[in-house]
């Protein structure tokens, strides 16, 4: 389907669920205002996804392609948004990868890390809610927050979250790197010939 038709409400491609609201949240002081910011966040999802995870979880009669209705269970199976949002879904701090338990001194290194399990994170920040203070929440960077996922069926949100082409590889990988690379090789053999 062509983006002219998928962005057109009135040939139905797409469904508005509702809208998130904005708030700068002014009456938190400073320092509560991020946290609350989270927060809020996974409130409204909550309310957004509510009747997905009725339906994941008791079914939901749909019309399929060859005419018959049949019974589904439908899925949260992707979660498309940039770097920052991905961290706000997951609830981890901007600095984190969204995706996998790599410390923060070893991000770009060629290494094989772990991908979060959503069930031992809900378990830390259950911990953590409790005013227990377990070592995985500041080694994976995680705010202490109530996700909205916590009770979707069949959802590890952590392989829900889809690569954001932007930011992480065009700027990342062919810009950070790639161009600064090519950049330093360039200069290196433009001093050999010169000299």
């Amino acid at each position: 389907m062509d983006s002219k038709t998928q962005r057109q409400s009135s040939v139905h491609a797409m469904a508005l669920l509702g809208y998130i609201p904005m708030s700068k949240l002014e009456c938190f002081s400073e320092k509560r205002q991020s946290m609350e910011g989270h927060q809020l966040f996974h409130e409204v999802m909550k309310i957004l996804v509510k009747l997905l995870m009725k339906a994941g979880c008791d079914g939901v009669r749909m019309h399929c392609a060859d005419g018959f209705i049949c019974k589904a269970y439908p899925t949260f199976a992707a979660y498309i948004a940039d770097y920052p949002k991905q961290c706000l879904v997951v609830g981890c701090k901007e600095n984190a990868c969204p995706q996998c338990t790599v410390p923060l001194n070893q991000h770009g290194d060629p290494i094989y890390s772990i991908e979060h399990d959503p069930n031992k994170t809900i378990e830390v920040l259950c911990q953590k809610a409790h005013n227990k203070n377990p070592k995985e929440f500041n080694d994976w960077s995680l705010h202490s927050i109530s996700p909205f996922w916590i009770n979707l069926p069949c959802c590890n949100i952590f392989a829900c979250i889809t690569p954001d082409l932007l930011h992480q590889l065009h700027k990342g990988v062919f810009k950070d790197h790639i161009i600064k690379w090519a950049t330093k090789m360039v200069y290196r053999e433009s001093e050999q010939i010169d000299q």
